[in-house]
């Protein structure tokens, strides 16, 4: 498959969107994106939601909070897309689920005050407490 492909850990549900609409990279350490992906950060990475399209099985979407909806496959549950109203006309795509992660470099690390404790960050990104704005 071409650059700017994903797929879930079973190979069910696939995205696809142009890699030259890549707005930003960066990794999450809020409590919500750890949660739903039982990791200790996610890595995203965000383009224009027109540029996104779902192939394969459709994914499933839950509304996380209010103003977050999370996109996973409903065949292995793989987290796959996030959007909120907070940026609108975005779509965020988890990193880990590229099918080339060579490309994908952080710029930034985000909710930095929300990281675990035993998280070290010693890369020399940019960090931002909250959001990055």
């Amino acid at each position: 498959m071409p650059k700017g492909t994903g797929r879930c850990h079973c190979g069910a549900t696939i995205f696809k969107f142009d890699p030259g609409t890549v707005r930003w990279r960066g990794i999450c350490h809020c409590e919500d994106c750890r949660r739903a992906s039982s990791a200790p950060m996610v890595a995203w990475f965000g383009v224009p939601a027109d540029a996104w399209r779902w192939l394969g099985d459709a994914p499933g979407a839950r509304q996380t909070s209010p103003s977050v909806t999370r996109w996973y496959c409903t065949q292995c549950g793989s987290p796959l897309g996030y959007a909120s109203t907070r940026w609108p006309g975005e779509m965020h795509g988890p990193a880990a689920a590229l099918l080339d992660q060579g490309d994908y470099a952080p710029t930034f690390h985000c909710y930095v005050d929300e990281k675990l404790p035993w998280v070290q960050i010693e890369d020399g990104l940019k960090r931002y407490p909250k959001a990055a704005e």
